[in-house]
């Protein structure tokens, strides 16, 4: 034994009970007894006997005005005992006030023509808990469970609710044990014998005697708490009650009570100064809970009755989540072992079991750190295979979703990220650089422009000067140029837009540089003006193959045109500036016929939106 602490207190001299029994001990000062309500004579038939105790006996009764029965609790009459009468009216006066489900209602206090008080009560038919956690197939057989232990944690969890709506009424219960806990035909919880209740503070003292003046043993044995067992009033407090749903814990588990024996004293002094022997075949949270609860020192113990009742909740829910996560497991497994092949077409559907189950697992248990460190594995394995096979974007939203993401992991991602940006833009760029119809309207005014200009010209200095010196012909070959390049700064935009854009007015511009350079060489080769002006279709069909071969097969068409005005200029030299002029009106008539529809589609849309807009 502890010699740090106060001995146990002496049973009471004549005590020959059973340690499961309860020890009433003296009982404190009480106001006056309140007024009678009714009378028993007509208004209740007594029958059979439902249970006795200490102090009272119960019977079955029942009530004329209503037609229902009800039980009856009566003080036991030994020598007119006032204190047996006090307990009784105790205990309704307490479970009048708490009005509580887990409470079993008090219908009314009347006496008989003796003047002893009959508490009446509703009559519940049920089992006690001990019958209930001695037959186990009782349990499963009355209330269609699988699960024993479940179903009796949920009765404890009821207990411990009653409990603590007692304690916000400044009640301590003091004899909570399986024989005070009523469960009903229909699973209801009810908390039975408030007898030797006390009062926490002054909000219960008017009814009920003071919890720190109690200095006489009370309480049952195989469930005392060590300041109980001690008789020491000023240290009985919420950690009293919350010692004594550890005992209930206990004899769940194990179905003996936490201080088991036979001899009273011997159990009251174990009680004072040994923590209970630690249940083996229990489920470990479940034992380390009720270890805490049996603590010697009640600063060690739950701050609450309803402290206690979340850790009993919070086992139950972690304990459906365990399979789930046991589940995910091993799924997650296999994910971890395939996250690296992005040919492993199976990760997807081994994922989503992966995430399902800890999801589920989160849903019963929001804090089950298992079930977290699971479903973060689950997700960092996907981001892995996604990474894999190219998907940065998959991998980034997923990525998200970790709280505490690895940094390397984040940095290949954004890595990922930006090597797919890129990608993206080139790929983009490549789409509009093979869109024709990007900027086709403004292709299509250029084309028409400059094929206008090509065609007028040529014709032009065959009817006013087609003996044109060299120098002329470079002059008005620089004009073609300028207004060239003009059209391609006033268009700029639309005409960078595609391959196809840039292609034509460069290779547009590309052609007069071609034809200047060969008329400032005219003089060092030998050439006459005539020859000069019969290679430009020459050049022409040359530049229209190589553009034809690279984009356009249709400017082949132009090519053979001018190929054919080479030919002609050849054969027929003064009627070189008319073929030059009909094969770049050829040019624009392919021009026309290959982009004027689609061009032409493009305008009327476009007039129409405009014309909505306004």
């Amino acid at each position: 034994m502890n010699r740090d602490l106060p001995a146990a207190a002496t049973t009471p001299p004549g005590l020959t009970g059973h340690p499961r029994e309860t020890i009433r001990g003296a009982f404190g000062p009480t106001n006056a007894l309140p007024p009678a309500q009714a009378r028993l004579n007509g208004a209740y038939t007594c029958f059979d006997t439902l249970g006795s105790g200490g102090t009272a006996i119960v019977r079955r009764a029942h009530q004329a005005s209503l037609d229902r029965e009800v039980a009856i609790k009566t003080p036991l009459r030994g020598a007119s005992s006032a204190a047996a009468v006090s307990r009784v009216l105790q205990e309704a006066w307490v479970t009048g006030a708490l009005q509580h489900p887990g409470v079993v209602p008090v219908h009314d206090v009347v006496t008989d023509d003796e003047g002893c008080p009959h508490i009446v009560m509703r009559r519940i038919e049920g089992w006690t808990w001990t019958e209930l956690i001695n037959q186990p197939e009782q349990v499963e057989r009355s209330f269609g469970v699988r699960d024993v232990l479940a179903w009796h944690l949920r009765v404890l969890m009821s207990v411990a609710a009653t409990t603590h709506h007692a304690h916000g009424r400044g009640v301590l219960h003091r004899d909570l044990k399986p024989d005070n806990v009523m469960i009903g035909a229909g699973g209801e919880t009810y908390v039975l014998d408030w007898g030797i209740a006390v009062a926490l503070d002054e909000r219960a003292a008017h009814r009920l005697p003071l919890a720190a003046e109690q200095n006489s043993l009370a309480g049952t044995p195989h469930y005392m708490a060590p300041e109980m067992a001690r008789a020491d009033g000023p240290a009985l407090g919420i950690a009293t009650d919350v010692y004594l749903l550890g005992g209930l814990l206990y004899a769940v588990l194990t179905n003996t009570p936490p201080h088991p024996g036979d001899e009273p004293q011997q159990v009251i002094d174990a009680a004072a100064a040994e923590p209970p022997v630690v249940p083996t075949q229990a489920p470990t949270r479940l034992v380390r809970l009720c270890m805490q609860a049996l603590a010697l020192d009640p600063a060690a113990r739950p701050e609450s009755a309803e402290s206690f009742r979340r850790f009993v909740q919070s086992y139950l829910e972690e304990r459906d989540a365990d399979a789930l996560v046991e589940a995910g497991g091993a799924a997650l497994l296999s994910l971890r072992e395939r996250a690296g092949d992005a040919t492993a077409t199976q990760v997807p559907a081994l994922f989503a079991t992966c995430r399902l189950a800890y999801e589920q697992a989160l849903a019963r248990a929001p804090e089950h750190a298992a079930a977290l460190a699971g479903l973060d594995a689950a997700r960092t394995a996907r981001i892995r295979w996604d990474l894999a096979r190219g998907d940065a974007r998959a991998a980034a939203d997923l990525l998200q979703e970790l709280k505490r993401p690895e940094p390397a992991l984040a940095e290949q991602v954004s890595k990922a990220l930006s090597i797919e940006a890129t990608r993206s833009a080139r790929a983009a760029q490549l789409i509009a650089d093979h869109d024709e119809a990007a900027g086709l309207r403004t292709r299509m005014f250029v084309s028409i422009v400059i094929g206008l200009v090509l065609t007028l010209v040529p014709l032009a200095t065959h009817l006013f000067d087609r003996d044109a010196p060299t120098s002329r012909v470079a002059l008005g070959t620089l004009g073609l140029l300028a207004v060239i390049l003009g059209m391609w700064f006033w268009a700029r935009d639309s005409l960078s837009r595609s391959m196809l854009n840039r292609a034509v007015i460069q290779i547009t511009a590309a052609t007069p540089v071609v034809q200047l350079l060969m008329l400032a060489g005219a003089d060092q080769l030998g050439l006459t003006n005539v020859q000069i002006v019969t290679l430009f279709p020459l050049i022409a069909a040359v530049i229209a193959v190589c553009f034809a071969i690279m984009l356009e097969p249709w400017v082949a068409l132009a090519a053979a045109t001018y190929g054919l005005a080479f030919v002609g200029s050849t054969a027929f030299p003064p009627l070189r500036w008319i073929f030059l002029s009909a094969s770049n009106a050829a040019l624009l008539g392919v021009a026309l016929w290959r982009w004027g529809p689609a061009a032409l589609k493009s305008w009327i849309r476009f007039r129409l939106e405009k014309g909505r807009r306004t």
